[in-house]
């Protein structure tokens, strides 16, 4: 379990589909869920090799060991090297996102007006204060903050799902399976370009690859955690995705403020709008776009 937490807490999927669900939605409107459809096919090949791999040889390297005992210590030197500078990138990118989402969240709280790299630099603190923990204190670290933000999000897009469901919706919408049809217009590479926001979404679920000296019996806990990391964020992506873009259900395209930013055609040469995911907090940012009006 450990182990799976570890994984799913370096994905960051709340975090991700603040970011990736509107990248995704920005190219293919109400279709953004095929991004992460097509990009679980890709991610699932690539689980495939760590799950088979895993399952052989327990290493504390991740992609360094595995590849390096495999095919050849070079190799596994660049291997490694690339998953580390995957992971520094990574790291910088999260740093900005936490000091802008909770910069914002402070601020619409009336807390005050922080400078989101103060923020972002005083979560690096906190976070590099705990890698010096136990690992076992990491995981449930991970564990219970992504718990939390992730349950926030599935209670919204249940609340989103109901409300459609029962007539509620925005200007009269109702739930309709037509969130999963592709817009008029789509071409594969489209879908490509889009499929890469739901690869990012992905990256870190080889977390477990890294325990392999870490953990009991690694050859069996590993593999099963990267197949749990996988399944759980899989399933939690393609239920916020659905949610996250209700404004296109049906024919019509929901109203939006005036200050929405990210203006910009359609797939079928219409005009719109893709608004920043900055809400009072980052887990609800990733679902609700505040400035769409959901529920008038």
């Amino acid at each position: 379990m450990d182990a799976a937490a570890f994984s799913i807490g370096l994905i960051g999927p709340v975090g991700a589909m603040a970011v990736n669900g509107v990248g995704a939605a920005g190219i293919l409107g109400s279709g953004a869920a095929w991004a992460f459809i097509f990009a679980l096919l890709g991610v699932a090949l690539v689980a495939y090799g760590f799950i088979h791999l895993s399952r052989h040889i327990a290493h504390g390297g991740s992609v360094y060991g595995l590849v390096g005992v495999t095919i050849g210590p070079r190799t596994g030197f660049v291997a490694g090297g690339a998953l580390a500078f995957a992971y520094l990138t990574i790291g910088a990118g999260s740093t900005i996102a936490i000091g802008m989402y909770l910069g914002q969240a402070l601020r619409e709280m009336g807390l005050g007006e922080p400078d989101w790299l103060l923020v972002g630099l005083v979560s690096v603190a906190i976070v590099g204060a705990l890698s010096f923990t136990e690992m076992r204190v990491v995981t449930k670290a991970l564990l219970v903050v992504e718990f939390l933000g992730a349950a926030l999000v599935i209670i919204l897009a249940l609340v989103i799902f109901v409300r459609l469901g029962t007539g509620g919706g925005p200007q009269g919408q109702h739930f309709t399976w037509d969130v999963l049809k592709l817009p008029a217009g789509v071409d594969t590479s489209a879908i490509g370009a889009a499929a890469v926001f739901g690869f990012l979404a992905f990256a870190g679920f080889e977390g477990a690859a890294s325990l392999g000296e870490e953990t009991i019996n690694p050859k069996r806990e590993v593999p099963r955690a990267i197949i749990i990391a996988v399944a759980v964020v899989a399933a939690f992506y393609l239920l916020t995705v659905i949610a996250q873009t209700p404004r296109r259900i049906g024919a019509r395209v929901l109203r939006t403020d005036p200050g929405v930013r990210g203006h910009h055609r359609g797939p079928n040469g219409g005009r719109r709008r893709s608004c920043g995911a900055t809400g009072p907090a980052a887990a609800i940012a990733s679902v609700r776009c505040r400035r769409v009006r959901l529920f008038e």
